[in-house]
């Protein structure tokens, strides 16, 4: 994957030269270009994490199981979290209730993910650097 950093460094130079623009001659309010700037940045994005996963799959099959176990491994984790949810209603601060089942059963899912995703890092970290002091 030489071509990443080639890439990484003109979506830079391509972003900072926007902004410079933009800074120089738009008003304050407008936004606009950013935006689709930033809409495309995304979309270029997503596609990207797609397409080369499945290039790589191809080129490596090996290395494709491996990434199926990982994925079959997250879907499992957003699963469970998702069936911890309780969606019951959650009093707001204007003294109301947040009532829609389904919004309070995804906010509590994604609470879950945060802490899951949280550990995760503390003890992939923690593996890390014990077994990079045993190398």
């Amino acid at each position: 994957m030489k071509h990443l950093p080639i890439i990484k460094y003109a979506l830079l130079g391509v972003s900072t030269l926007l902004f410079l623009i933009w800074v120089a001659f738009q008003p304050l309010e407008s936004v606009d270009a950013q935006l689709y700037w930033c809409y495309g940045v995304l979309a270029l994005s997503l596609l990207l994490i797609i397409v080369l996963p499945m290039i790589n799959m191809v080129q490596n099959p090996k290395a494709a199981v491996r990434s199926m176990l990982g994925f079959g491994l997250v879907v499992v984790v957003c699963l469970i979290s998702y069936a911890l949810g309780d969606g019951s209603p959650v009093v707001n601060s204007g003294g109301g209730f947040f009532e829609n089942a389904a919004v309070n059963k995804m906010t509590d899912a994604g609470i879950y993910l945060t802490y899951v995703a949280l550990v995760a890092t503390i003890f992939v970290a923690i593996f890390g650097e014990i077994r990079n002091s045993f190398k």
